[in-house]
């Protein structure tokens, strides 16, 4: 597929710039009557007899066409030349050179371009010249385009790349794109990626060519980044183009992840990028390089990394993020702390331990919910007494409060009964939550009577409540041997 359209673009015939495209079929006798009009029509005839004799594709009406390159009419001599270079007929050729010196440059023209399809250099330095000079026709330019990629002579690419900026003509920068896409010309890559941008190039149809052309270089580094961009083009028929590209490039080449990495980090190109690296990270092998991205200096990179740690749920994952609980970032420290409680692998219970005490309050609660996740009975000394710091920021408070549910209840039920007699209501309140979160019936009792003799409200409604969660009918998670 990666080089179909070019093939195709390469084989229709030239004369379809501008107009649709005819289906010509000549048999012998009609051939003959064309060849005669060539010989001994007015110029209109001759030149249109010139015309179809090369559309039809018959190599027969090659001798006549050669003998109609001395016609004393410029434009006849120029359909002539153009027949000769569609008819592919290498017997041409020298002909096709004695005119490089008509005096009428766009018969030169024709004959050069001529000669490139029929794979002859000769004609190289006009057309060049021709190519750059935008008192040419733009079909003519465009057509050049085309011959020079058929052509594929790679000295002819800096004139291609000094036009593929050529303000006059959408057609000749589209043409222009293919051609460098056809040659392969890495030198390229720059001028086409700088058009995919939609507010370089206003046509379509060129940013389609230009992301087509960049997807037949096969350069990644340097193509899939814009790529990736064009994915966002206002343009819907762009924006397929870009994709199709991106396929191409992509594949299932793993060496393009420090590529896709970097495109992690503009709002632009991450949705694509995390999209493609998912495809890529998705087995316990790929744990030594996201870990190794967790700890770069990639903000986007390392959130994406985490998650995916997340996603594959293996132990090796949890070095990296408990190293990044010391991270300076605090989103990094957060989504750390988040990833290692969804894990599950109480391993991490020590290092979270270790930094519940975070200056951010974010970090903080996240550090707090995971150890309730972990339901881990080292964690209920560490709990309480979050809970009960009145320096503590209140939220942080209620999050150990709710986190504490899911501890196993004997090891905290005692220290919250007491806590719900305190002398402060905050405390009262805090216990009431725990108390619900955990279920414990042994604790109903006392519930029961702060839910009717409480005299804060706060306090009572929580004992209510935690009573309601302790009489309901679906039985609440159990944690191991030390719950009752």
């Amino acid at each position: 597929m990666k080089r179909l359209f070019f093939i195709l673009l390469l084989v229709l015939p030239v004369v379809s710039f501008g107009k649709p495209i005819k289906e010509i079929t000549v048999d012998p006798m009609e051939r003959k009557k064309y060849e005669k009009d060539l010989k001994y029509g007015t110029p209109d005839k001759r030149w249109e007899a010139a015309e179809v004799l090369g559309e039809a594709g018959d190599c027969n009406a090659v001798p006549p066409l050669i003998e109609a390159l001395g016609d004393e009419v410029p434009k006849v001599r120029v359909y002539v030349a153009e027949a000769l270079g569609k008819l592919g007929d290498g017997k041409a050729r020298g002909p096709l050179k004695g005119i490089l010196g008509d005096p009428y440059p766009v018969v030169r023209y024709a004959a050069g371009e001529a000669l490139a399809r029929l794979r002859d250099p000769a004609g190289v330095p006009i057309i060049v010249q021709a190519i750059r000079d935008p008192e040419v026709d733009y079909r003519r330019r465009a057509r050049i385009a085309e011959a020079l990629a058929i052509l594929n002579d790679r000295g002819t690419i800096s004139s291609l790349i000094s036009v593929i900026d050529d303000p006059l003509s959408p057609r000749v920068r589209e043409q222009t794109a293919y051609a460098l896409g056809t040659m392969i010309a890495r030198e390229a890559v720059e001028p086409l990626t700088k058009r995919l941008n939609h507010r370089v190039e206003e046509m379509p149809q060129c940013r389609i060519a230009c992301a087509q052309a960049l997807s037949e270089i096969g350069d990644k580094e340097g193509a899939i980044p814009p790529l990736a961009r064009t994915l966002n083009d206002p343009d819907v028929a762009v924006r397929e183009s870009a994709s199709e590209a991106l396929k191409v490039l992509v594949d299932d080449d793993r060496n393009v992840i420090p590529i896709l990495i970097e495109l992690l980090e503009p709002d632009e190109t991450r949705e694509y990028a995390e999209a493609t690296l998912d495809s890529f990270f998705n087995q316990q092998e790929d744990i030594p390089l996201l870990s190794k991205v967790v700890g770069s200096t990639n903000r986007a990179a390392r959130l994406y990394a985490i998650r995916r740690l997340e996603k594959i749920k293996n132990p090796g994952g949890i070095f990296s993020l408990i190293e990044a609980l010391e991270d300076p970032d605090t989103i990094i420290r957060a989504r750390s702390a988040t990833a290692l409680g969804n894990l599950g692998f109480r391993e991490s219970v020590p290092a979270l331990i270790e930094f519940v005490d975070d200056s951010s309050i974010m970090a903080a609660k996240c550090v707090i919910t995971s150890l309730g996740k972990l339901g881990d009975a080292l964690a209920d000394t560490t709990l309480l007494r979050v809970m009960k710091d009145e320096k503590r920021d209140w939220k942080v408070r209620v999050v150990a409060a709710n986190a504490i549910g899911n501890l196993p209840e004997s090891a905290v039920i005692e220290p919250l009964l007491k806590y719900l007699r305190d002398a402060k209501w905050q405390m009262r309140y805090l216990a009431a939550v725990a108390l619900g979160e955990l279920k414990a019936k042994k604790s109903l009792n006392s519930l029961e009577y702060t839910a009717s003799h409480e005299s804060n409200t706060e306090v009572r409604d929580a004992a209510r409540i935690a009573v309601g969660k302790i009489t309901e009918k679906a039985p609440r998670r159990t944690y191991g041997a030390g719950e009752k």
